[in-house]
């Protein structure tokens, strides 16, 4: 899977109802990747109830500093039904039935283009806002990622026999050192993305400006 196929927040970030605004940068993607650990532990309970067991509650609260509120999950048999209250979930499973099928039309990429339009339109002064969020992310995990990582190397030379403490230090600066340089790499890939970004607004917003002055 590409790496930009990812997309990353913070722990704490968990229970924002709008995670738009915390998605970090793409470009710290390949970092995160490689000092991510995969929870993917599932539990079948009774026929056919799938549970994911990776993160416990208490995790859960640790990460976002916030309770997790326990409900209890009820089926119901009318779509209308389903919904959430105060301490239970209640969800609608239909009965799906397999079947072939095949668009009528098809478009080639060019008409589709032209009949779905641009996603959105973002102006300048919009970028400029995204582009600070950015910044203000990558900076901030990056600290966070460098202070932690420089914690629990330290913790591991503390806890080495003392014959090689001073080889576990010497360890853990090449460990700092190097993720400093991949920090100053996703810096200059994002800035020269960004950059990239304000040329195409600009063009798009100075063609909008065109077209509205020529009606």
């Amino acid at each position: 899977m590409p790496n930009y196929y990812w997309v990353f927040i913070e722990g704490r970030r968990f229970y924002s109802n709008q995670l738009q605004p915390w998605i970090l940068p793409l470009e710290r993607n390949v970092t995160i990747i490689n000092y991510t650990v995969i929870r993917d532990r599932y539990t079948v309970r009774g026929r056919d109830m799938v549970i994911n067991d990776a993160l416990s509650p208490q995790e859960i609260e640790r990460l976002t500093r916030r309770p997790v509120t326990r409900v209890s999950v009820r089926e119901v048999k009318k779509p209308e039904e389903a919904g959430g209250g105060i301490d239970e979930v209640r969800i609608y499973r239909p009965q799906i039935k397999q079947e072939e099928t095949a668009p009528k039309t098809v478009l080639k990429r060019e008409e589709a283009e032209q009949k779905i339009g641009p996603v959105r339109e973002d102006r300048p002064e919009e970028v400029e806002v995204i582009h600070r969020q950015e910044n203000s992310l990558l900076e901030r995990t990056q600290r966070l990622e460098l202070e932690r990582l420089k914690r629990q190397a330290e913790e591991e030379a503390r806890n080495a026999p003392p014959q090689d403490r001073q080889k576990k230090l010497i360890e853990v600066q090449s460990r700092l050192e190097e993720l400093k340089k991949k920090h100053e790499q996703e810096k200059q890939e994002m800035q020269k993305r960004q950059a990239e970004e304000k040329k195409v607004i600009r063009k798009e917003d100075l063609k909008r400006k065109t077209d509205e002055e020529k009606r």
